[in-house]
C-alpha cells in the first residue's frame, strides 16, 4: 500500500529530491570553501574540467539509449541496451583519461602540474561521471521515478554528512576531499547496480 502511494506521488517526490539535492550541493560548496580555503578554486576547476569533458563525449547517446529502453517491454532488449550504455560509459572514461593526459602533458596552462598529478591518482574513479548519465537514462527509460529520486538525493546527502564528519581530514586537502567525493558516489552507484541487470 505504501509503495503504491509513493508511486502515485513519484513525480512530486522526484521534484522534491531534485530541489533538495541542489540545496545540499550548495551546502557542500559552502562547507568546501571553508575547509579548502585558497585551494577551493583548484578543486572546483578540476571538477568543472572533468564534467565538461564528460558532457562533450555524451553525444546524446545516453538520451537515445533511454528512449530505446522506454520504447520496449522486451526484457532481453532492455538488458542489451543497458549493456551498450555501460560500454558507452567505459568509452567516456577512456576519453576523460586521454583528455587529462593530453592537457596535463602538453597544455600545462589548462591543467597545471599539481592538479594533473592529483587527477592521476584518481583516474579510475572518474567513471562516476559517465555512469551518472547511464543511471539518469535508465531510470527515466524504465519510468522508475522513485529510484531516480533516491539516486539524485542520496549521493549529495551522504557527501555533505561525510564531509562534515571527516572535516579534519578534508581541511586544506583537495586529495582527501576528492577521494571522499568520488568514492561515496561510486559506492552509491555500486549499490544501485545490484538491481539493474545489464546484458553484455
Amino acid at each position: 500500500m505504501n509503495r503504491r502511494l509513493l508511486e502515485k506521488h513519484s513525480s512530486k517526490i522526484l521534484f522534491a529530491a531534485t530541489m533538495s539535492a541542489l540545496v545540499l550541493s550548495f551546502a557542500g560548496t559552502i562547507l568546501n570553501s571553508h575547509l579548502l580555503k585558497e585551494k577551493f578554486g583548484d578543486w572546483k576547476y578540476l571538477q568543472s574540467f572533468i564534467i565538461l569533458v564528460s558532457y562533450l563525449v555524451n553525444f546524446g547517446l545516453y538520451y537515445s539509449g533511454g528512449r530505446l529502453v522506454a520504447a520496449t517491454d522486451n526484457t532481453l532488449k532492455i538488458r542489451t541496451y543497458k549493456g551498450y550504455l555501460i560500454y558507452f560509459a567505459l568509452a567516456g572514461l577512456g576519453v576523460i583519461i586521454l583528455s587529462l593526459l593530453v592537457c596535463g602533458i602538453f597544455f600545462p596552462k589548462v591543467l597545471n602540474k599539481d592538479l594533473f598529478y592529483l587527477a592521476l591518482t584518481m583516474l579510475p574513479l572518474f567513471i562516476i561521471h559517465p555512469l551518472g548519465f547511464y543511471f539518469e537514462a535508465v531510470y527515466q527509460g524504465e519510468k522508475k521515478l522513485l529510484g531516480l529520486s533516491a539516486y539524485r538525493f542520496i549521493p549529495p546527502f551522504l557527501y555533505v554528512v561525510l564531509l562534515y564528519a571527516f572535516q579534519s581530514f578534508s581541511e586544506g586537502s583537495i586529495f582527501y576531499n576528492a577521494i571522499l567525493f568520488l568514492w561515496h558516489l561510486l559506492y552509491c552507484m555500486h549499490d544501485a547496480f545490484k538491481n539493474r541487470q545489464a546484458c553484455f
